[in-house]
């Protein structure tokens, strides 16, 4: 039996009501600082987008118990 392993770089959104709106509001201020810092807008509206579409965690469980992963 293979052991693979799953590593996950992505941010997805944040299962408990008060830390998700506390992280909403900080991600409304990331374009504008990749914009003031970094003259680049688009990639960190990018990020934001990204992360609104990921899977939440406990959806992404889900799909990963569906493909094979245990743990």
């Amino acid at each position: 039996k293979k052991k693979n392993k799953f590593y996950c770089l992505e941010f997805s959104k944040i299962n408990g009501f008060l830390l998700r709106k506390i992280f909403n509001s900080y991600c409304k201020m990331i374009p504008f600082y990749g914009n003031y810092l970094l003259n680049n807008k688009e990639a960190y509206s990018y990020l934001i987008e990204s992360i609104q579409e990921f899977p939440n965690q406990i959806e992404l469980t889900k799909k990963l118990v569906k493909a094979g992963f245990k743990n």
